[in-house]
């Protein structure tokens, strides 16, 4: 996951003639680019009039990102860590299936 603060200037011609042109105007704004694997999942500008900026307007788009990002990294995390328990559990297994309880030597009367 990466995540980086660019200006006009740093994004592509496409996302340039996509940004929104509120506020100051697109070419006086920041831009959140949010990339997982090299790939973009979000560009987000600074470009609002001052009355839309309210999370229920024109930053809306925080709380899905923020859930998005996490189920990524949730994602990775468990790919990484499945197989260390895959292999612990077929050691657990195999300790189990030759473990013997112990025997009491004491016989009852």
């Amino acid at each position: 996951m990466k995540t980086q603060l660019l200006t006009f200037n740093d994004i592509s011609q496409s996302e340039k003639d996509n940004a929104p042109n509120n506020g100051s105007g697109k070419e006086f704004s920041g831009y959140l680019h949010v990339s997982h694997n090299g790939e973009t999942i979000a560009l987000h500008s600074d470009a609002m009039e001052p009355e839309d900026c309210r999370f229920y307007r024109d930053l809306s788009w925080i709380e899905p990102l923020l859930h998005k990002v996490f189920n990524l990294g949730r994602q990775e995390a468990l790919e990484e860590t499945l197989p260390e328990h895959d292999q612990l559990m077929t050691e657990i297994d195999i300790l189990r299936s030759t473990w013997t309880a112990p025997q009491d030597d004491e016989t009852e009367d």
